[in-house]
């Protein structure tokens, strides 16, 4: 989901209602309590309290809201949308090509057999259970590849299935791929994988071999494979964990390897000293990107991380457990368990899984069984005789993209297939052979004559136009065929409208006005405040001797204007860990043992904290003072648009007529028990 769709719905999603109602009711026959009007929509009781429930009832609601404080924010929510289409911004095209760019994507579970899809998800998550180890061997073959050559190409995997029993057979012939120079063959030892690491048509293959056997031979759109399975393992699951790193340079010298090594073996023996894996990886981790989060990394499984660190992360027994400097290539790595997920776990992969099946090429199943629910829906007839002509009217001008429909089809007029829809939208729908044409020239395939047949192309192209014009037949029924899915376009529908509005009314105003921006600051400025502070440098050494020798230096340091880094480099030149330092602005609360001191600048003596000892070299002394318009904008701009927003609010609760019914909200207090 994009950031715009993610703003879009935070700011609707709170004030839609869970069914179709305003598109779907005949206005004149009201058979519940009209609690709301809004011009001449009408919400009802019922229809008001499921959006409230959905949002404040559970658990789950991050502001609840009571019942009166809820109306008036929906109210505000239905004035906006309403605004909108005053305005005109559902006509506007760009919105209407943004929205039927999100129908697009919810439609997509519509387009599918939901029943093979679970099916499918089914397989998926068994498979998860366990990983594969095998190796394969490939022959290339083009995925236009004329039926006489792809058949050559398996016999010859045939052939070579018989005289490849065992692993020792594999090995040899990969080796014999390698030393190859026909590009057009390929051997690999593929190491262990999962469902969904490789293409479904050989992921299939590979789990419906027993380990020490040979698959029969799988077309892929790579070419043909045949596969040895080496092993098969339960799934190892997910893991989390932190490293600390210590980067090793590509063109390192041998000293500097050896003293990275050095390094981390002394990171080591701190962290079975017992002191902190977080505070050492903010301290000292080569990779700046996970060092301020402690040396977190993201949940991984098998084969997403090199090898030797994914072996040495899964071989930790216990949350906790940290690993031995082990080695990779980008340097030495200390890991630490933070959590595992045993496969099958429910968060564990199966939480998206039927996400991950409906992008997946197994997907495809999923969709071949809808096509076949829809053309029984919608009485599908066909007269594939009617194809014979295009089999002569493919030419090469259809290769060289000049081929036009209405030049080759004249007095072409059969049908070629038709749909009947007697009960959402009735109407009898036919396709003709001109139809078939003007597809073909839209959809020019092949740019070049491919191997296949002409035959071929022509049922390819037809079976492609079916597809699309079944999907479509079906696509277009949608909101009156699943109710639920007719609510949600509603709901992107407001939320997109409301989403430019709201740019145009409130956030880019409040950006864009500068003056009023700047008044508002100037009336407000109190309340933007900076506390007392201290820019400081606090060193954090490893002993006492350290400390007095850090203060020393300090002292020289702050007299003479030199870095901290010239500090570090003097008492670290025989460990990296001796001294640390952090800079910077510190308010109250950053540092107990710095808020103790006399706010005055110069050099603390060593502070004892539990192994260590600090060091606090203070710069400045910065007073409590109201933070000037930049250094708070972000703050100060959001406020100006809440002001700006309540403010355009009163205008449209001005402009547009409103009604809340006292005794129906009164029947909705007693009916769900909120007095």
């Amino acid at each position: 989901m994009n950031k715009k769709l993610k703003l879009i719905c935070s700011v609707f999603f709170l004030f839609t209602l869970g069914t179709n109602s305003f598109a779907q009711k005949d206005p004149f026959v009201i058979t519940e309590p009209v609690l709301l009007n809004v011009g001449e929509e009408s919400v009802t009781v019922d229809e008001f309290w499921k959006v409230y429930s959905k949002n404040n009832v559970t658990a789950k609601a991050i502001d609840p809201k009571t019942v009166d404080e809820y109306l008036e924010l929906f109210i505000n929510f239905k004035l906006k949308v309403k605004e909108a289409e005053t305005l005109g911004y559902d006509t506007i095209s760009s919105l209407q090509k943004e929205l039927a760019g999100y129908r697009r994507q919810l439609a997509q579970p519509y387009l599918t057999d939901q029943k093979v899809t679970d099916q499918l998800v089914e397989e998926a998550a068994n498979r998860l259970l366990e990983e594969v180890n095998a190796l394969h061997l490939l022959i290339k073959i083009e995925p236009d590849a004329s039926p006489e050559d792809s058949m050559k190409m398996f016999r010859k995997m045939k052939s070579m299935k018989a005289r490849l029993k065992t692993q020792r057979d594999f090995e040899r012939m990969i080796r014999s791929f390698t030393n190859d120079s026909d590009e057009g063959t390929i051997g690999e030892d593929l190491g262990y994988f999962s469902a969904f690491d490789m293409v479904y048509p050989f992921e299939t293959a590979a789990y419906n071999t027993k380990k020490g056997e040979v698959s029969d031979p799988v077309r892929t759109r790579f070419g043909y494979h045949i596969i040895y399975v080496k092993d098969r393992r339960a799934a190892r699951g997910q893991i989390r964990t932190a490293h600390i790193m210590v980067r090793n340079k590509p063109d390192a010298s041998a000293e500097e390897l050896k003293n990275s090594e050095k390094k981390a073996i002394e990171i080591f023996d701190k962290l079975k000293a017992g002191e902190s894996f977080e505070t050492l990886a903010e301290q000292f981790s080569d990779d700046k990107g996970t060092a301020k989060k402690g040396g977190l990394l993201p949940w991984f499984g098998t084969g997403k991380m090199v090898q030797s660190f994914e072996d040495a992360a899964f071989a930790l027994e216990n949350d906790g457990d940290f690993s031995r400097p082990i080695q990779t290539n980008y340097g030495w790595h200390i890991i630490k368990r933070i959590e595992k997920k045993e496969a099958g776990d429910e968060n564990v992969d199966v939480k998206n899984l039927k996400r991950r099946v409906e992008r997946d090429r197994r997907g495809v199943k999923s969709k071949e069984s809808f096509l076949e629910r829809v053309k029984t829906a919608y009485s599908f007839s066909e007269n594939r005789a009617s194809l014979t002509p295009f089999k002569k009217l493919i030419d090469e001008d259809y290769f060289d993209r000049k081929w036009k429909a209405t030049e080759k089809v004249v007095g072409l007029t059969n049908v070629l297939f038709s749909l009947e829809d007697t009960k959402l939208i009735p109407e009898k729908k036919v396709f003709t052979q001109a139809d078939f044409a003007a597809f073909l020239e839209e959809n020019k395939k092949f740019q070049r004559r491919p191997a296949n047949p002409i035959e071929t192309i022509v049922n390819e192209s037809y079976r492609s136009w079916v597809e699309k014009e079944l999907t479509d037949f079906e696509d277009a029924r949608l909101e009156l065929k699943y109710p639920d899915f007719g609510s949600l376009m509603k709901e992107y529908r407001d939320g997109i409208l409301l989403f430019e509005l709201m740019n145009d009314k409130v956030w880019n105003k409040a950006v864009e006005d500068t003056a009023g921006l700047l008044q508002f600051y100037e009336r407000n400025k109190e309340s933007y405040m900076w506390p007392d502070r201290l820019k400081a440098s606090v060193f954090t050494c490893k002993n006492e001797d350290l400390a007095k020798k850090t203060v020393k230096l300090a002292k020289k340091a702050l007299k003479k204007g030199t870095s901290d880094e010239a500090i570090l480099t003097e008492l670290n030149a025989d460990s990296q860990l001796n001294v640390s330092v952090k800079s910077g602005t510190f308010k109250v609360g950053d540092y107990p043992k710095l808020d103790s001191l006399d706010r005055k600048t110069g050099v603390s003596n060593p502070i004892k904290n539990g192994d260590q000892f600090y060091v606090f070299k203070i710069e400045e002394v910065l007073d409590a003072a109201p933070k000037q318009l930049d250094e708070a904008k972000g703050l100060i701009t959001a406020a100006y648009q809440d002001e700006l927003e309540a403010e355009w609010i009163k205008s449209l609760r001005e402009k547009y007529s409103f009604r809340v019914s006292p005794e129906a909200m009164k029947g909705l207090k007693r009916k769900y028990k909120q007095e």
